[in-house]
């Protein structure tokens, strides 16, 4: 029953920090124009081992910081982290930038525009953009070569 309970309160506390971390955007300055939103996205996880030394195990299976954000009018970037299976074994958590660029609005038209995105972007028509993260077999990354 302790661990219903236990487990009761870690699906709410996950919840509201869900809820709680989809903030607004944050105004920069008095101009209006500049603004900044930060986001935090994560999957927690609970392992329970019947066999062995460690019996319990709670740690971040996924964690992402997503940050945007709006410097002047055309100008707005992104950046996005990931911090994978954070504290598994008493680990020290390691970041690791996903992506991270600024993009320029050059020209806008009625129907048209044209921009420059500098960063560390997915390039379209690459063989990595055709794989999605749904597509994973396993519940952790494969970082092994």
């Amino acid at each position: 029953m302790k661990r219903v309970v236990t487990m009761g309160l870690v699906a709410v506390f996950a919840l509201a920090i869900g809820v709680a971390f989809a903030g607004p955007k944050m105004p920069i300055g008095d101009d209006g124009d500049s603004w900044l939103r930060l986001r935090f996205l994560g999957q927690a996880h609970y392992r329970y081992n019947i066999d062995g030394d460690d019996k319990e195990e709670f740690f971040l299976r996924r964690g992402r910081i997503i940050i945007d954000g709006q410097i002047q009018e055309g100008v707005t970037f992104f950046v996005e982290t990931d911090n994978d299976n954070a504290g598994v074994g008493g680990s020290t958590p390691q970041t690791d930038i996903q992506d991270a660029y600024v993009d320029v609005s050059l020209l806008t038209a009625e129907n048209s525009a044209l921009g420059v995105q500098a960063g560390l972007i997915l390039l379209p028509f690459s063989f990595e953009s055709g794989s999605s993260a749904a597509s994973l077999l396993g519940i952790d990354y494969n970082a092994e070569c």
